[in-house]
Formats: structure tokens, C-alpha cells, sequence
């Protein structure tokens, strides 16, 4: 039955299956290797809560280092009964000048509470002669709560679809968006870079990278199968002209989505970047007044909302943040999710600002200041850089019709010399001349 299909058709279902086939054996990869993945995450988590009951243990279960420290208790004990003798001595020489303090009642040697009496050391002696011993368990713990500390450090960013309690609702293909996002598997730095896209575009959803990733898989197949099955029943003439297709469309549909959603992102940062100054302008007089900074991006974005809808959200967003939160930290989120060079600088002042205690008026004034400078800069080079560059269209376009009009009859002219015209011309002409010549001899 395959031998009976033309050539392109054979090669059309070729390249189907050879697509299919390998977005199969990328899935199987990434089943691999996020599995070593967790592998190496649970040894390597054994291994750090292993560590330090285990140094405990040796310190508790050997022998030495407790006879050793029993035989240091004993010695400190018998140097601090000596030093105590010493120091009797001069008062028993001098009865006079201080009295006599009774003498403590003496048991036998014999009874039981002689012998605990006599095993127990003082401690007194032992207080006043171990003065390392309790720094040492607190430099371990000290040790102990350091690596804590290094450990809650490097715990990763938890991402909104990790959670446990993430809403599905936003699926926009229901329960297969998940399995089609599968069958189109990416690195994890492909994926970062698509997560900061999309918060950069303005999709704020739990699994935004996840609906991404499954209608680009499906852009992809849709054609692979439509273009296959179109080989199977167009007719010869077209076959070629569909296998072309077969092959651009899959890629065409790979790459529109991400193109669509950094071209939006774009959008967003340039209207975000115009309502910088208005949003300074409105943030100075509301710092100004008595407001919290929370409160004044709060109020700011819900006045912005008619005019700068991005803006608005962005600093809703934000407020929301600091009152859970801090607003240090949402001030970064916002940088993060904004990506502007403008917003960089804005969150730093504000940041810098917070930590210092210095005046928010003066900033926000100097700050909104330069920024109208800059932009106004900036809108001057652009100007200056159109008149560049409308050139090459001008030549382009404006000089081939001068060209014509200017060359045009020359070129007709020379046409009709080297095709003949000219001489036919040149003959009658000088035939005219002959017949004046024979009128005049006439």
C-alpha cells in the first residue's frame, strides 16, 4: 500500500513519524533525568539531617573523651580543696581578728552518706575551674543553627503550580493541558526565561508557562497531521507544494506563541515606562500628605486604571505584597516582574530610601525630575535616528522611479538604434537627400 503513494507523500508521513517519534523519546529523557533529579535531592537531604545526630552520637557514646573529662573534673576538684586549705590557714593563725566557725558535723566513714559525701565533688570548685566547659556545646549549637541558616538560604523559590493547593481553573485546554505540555519538553533555563516572559507580558496565572507550553505543542502537530493528511488525498501537482508547507507550518506554529507574548511584554513596557513620571508626580504628593507607601501605590493604581491599566495592576499588585509581606520584598517582585531599566532604578531609590531614613519627598522629587530629562533625552535620540534611517526607504523606493523618468527616453532611444529603427531612419533620410540633389541638376 506505501508503494503505491507518490515520493512526497511517502516522505510527508516520513517526517510525521520521525516527529512524533522523537518528541516521544524527549519525553522519556525528561522522565529520566527529573527522576535522578529527585534522587540526588533525597541523598543529598539524608545525608545533611544524617550529619549532625551523628557527631552527636560519637560524642556521646565514647568512652575516652568521658573518662577523660571525669579525670579533669577530679583534678580541678582536688586543686580547688587545696587552694580552700590555703586560704584557712591565715585565719586559724589569727583566732583574734575573726571568729571561730563552727566545724561541720563529721559522719563515719563507714555510714552510706559518708561515701556519697565523699564521691560527690564540690560545685563550687567545678563552677569556678571549668570556665570552657559551657562554651563549648554553645559554639556546636552555634555551628548547628549556621548551617541552618546556609541551608535556608539555598532552598529554592517554591513556583505558584508547586504548591500542593494551586487552582487548575486555569487550564485552558482542562485536564490534557498537562499531559500535552509534556510532550514538549525544555531545559530549565528555557523554562525560566518562558516564566519571566510571561509574568513580563502580564500572565499572572499558576500554570501560565504550562498553557504555553501545550498550545505551542499543539501549533506544532496540528499542522504535522492536517499537512499529512492533505498529502494523502490532494493530487500530484500539489504534493510538493503541501510537503513545504508540512515543514514551515510546525515551525511557524512553534514559534508565533512565544512571539506573541514577547511582542505583548514589549506593549507593556512602554506603556509602563510613559506612566513613569505621572505615577512619581502622584506618589510624591501622596507620601507628601501622610500616606504609607503601601497605601499610596494602592491608591495609585486604582486612580491609574482608566489611563494605565498595566501600571495599575503592577502597583495593586505591589501594595498587596507589602501588607502581607514587606515592602522590600514586594518592591523586588515588582522589579522582577516588570524587567525596566526605569523600574530598577525607581525600586532601588525606594529600597535605599526605606533603609536609610532619609527623606521620600526630596527622592521622589529629584527622581521624577531626572527621569522627564532622560526620557526627553531619549525621545530626541529616537527622532534624531529616524531621519537615519528614513534614507535607505527613500532610496529604495523614490530613486528607481527617478531613475526611469531621467534614463527613460535615452534608453528608448538606444533601443530603437540597436534594433534597427535608427537605420531605417538614416536611409529615408539620405534618399531625401539624393532627390534634393537631382531637383537641383535638373
Amino acid at each position: 500500500m506505501l508503494s503505491e503513494l507518490s515520493p512526497p507523500v511517502q516522505l510527508g508521513l516520513l517526517v510525521v513519524l520521525i516527529t512524533v517519534a522523537l518528541l516521544a523519546v524527549a519525553q522519556v529523557i525528561r522522565k529520566r533525568l527529573l527522576a535522578r533529579h529527585d534522587r540526588l535531592t533525597q541523598a543529598d537531604s539524608e545525608s545533611t539531617t544524617t550529619a549532625p545526630s551523628g557527631d552527636n552520637d560519637q560524642t556521646a557514646d565514647d568512652p575516652q573523651s568521658r573518662r577523660a573529662e571525669q579525670e579533669s573534673d577530679a583534678q580541678h576538684a582536688d586543686g580547688s580543696a587545696g587552694d580552700v586549705g590555703q586560704s584557712q590557714s591565715p585565719a586559724e593563725e589569727s583566732p583574734a581578728e575573726e571568729p571561730p566557725q563552727p566545724e561541720p558535723a563529721t559522719a563515719d566513714p563507714g555510714t552510706p552518706q559518708a561515701a556519697a559525701n565523699t564521691d560527690q565533688p564540690e560545685p563550687t570548685s567545678t563552677a569556678h575551674t571549668h570556665p570552657a566547659q559551657p562554651h563549648a556545646p554553645r559554639s556546636h549549637l552555634f555551628t548547628i543553627l549556621q548551617d541552618e541558616a546556609e541551608d535556608l538560604n539555598n532552598v529554592p523559590t517554591l513556583q505558584a503550580d508547586a504548591s500542593p493547593a494551586a487552582d487548575t481553573s486555569d487550564y485552558v485546554l482542562g485536564s490534557l493541558t498537562p499531559t500535552l505540555a509534556a510532550m514538549l519538553p525544555q531545559t530549565e533555563s528555557r523554562s525560566k526565561s518562558l516564566r519571566s516572559e510571561l509574568l513580563t507580558a502580564g500572565y499572572y496565572t499558576p500554570h501560565a508557562h504550562i498553557n504555553l507550553a501545550a498550545i505551542r505543542y499543539l501549533c506544532i502537530i496540528i499542522p504535522l497531521f492536517f499537512c499529512g493528511f492533505l498529502l494523502v488525498i490532494a493530487p500530484e501537482p500539489a504534493e510538493w507544494g503541501i510537503l513545504l508547507a508540512l515543514v514551515l507550518l510546525p515551525a511557524v506554529g512553534w514559534a508565533t506563541p512565544r512571539i506573541i507574548v514577547q511582542n505583548r511584554g514589549q506593549q507593556r513596557k512602554t506603556e509602563i515606562e510613559k506612566a513613569m513620571p505621572d505615577m512619581l508626580d502622584m506618589l510624591n504628593m501622596c507620601v507628601s500628605q501622610g500616606l504609607t507607601m503601601s497605601d499610596s501605590l494602592g491608591r495609585i493604581g486604582t486612580e491609574l486604571q482608566p489611563v494605565y491599566p498595566a501600571l495599575s495592576q503592577e502597583l495593586r499588585i505591589t501594595s498587596e505584597q507589602a501588607k502581607i509581606g514587606t515592602l522590600e520584598q514586594a518592591l523586588l517582585n515588582l522589579n522582577d516582574r516588570v524587567q525596566l531599566p526605569e523600574m530598577q532604578s525607581f525600586t532601588s531609590l525606594l529600597i535605599q530610601t526605606e533603609r536609610m531614613g532619609t527623606s521620600m519627598v526630596d527622592s521622589l522629587t529629584d527622581y521624577s525630575d531626572g527621569m522627564r530629562t532622560s526620557l526627553q533625552q531619549r525621545a530626541d535620540e529616537r527622532g534624531n535616528k529616524a531621519a537615519f534611517k528614513l534614507l535607505f526607504p527613500t532610496v529604495l523606493c523614490l530613486m528607481p522611479a527617478v531613475y526611469l523618468f531621467l534614463l527613460g527616453p535615452s534608453i528608448v532611444a538606444m533601443s530603437d538604434f540597436f534594433t534597427g529603427g535608427d537605420n531605417a531612419s538614416i536611409r529615408e533620410t539620405l534618399q531625401n537627400v539624393e532627390r534634393l540633389g537631382r531637383a537641383r541638376g535638373q
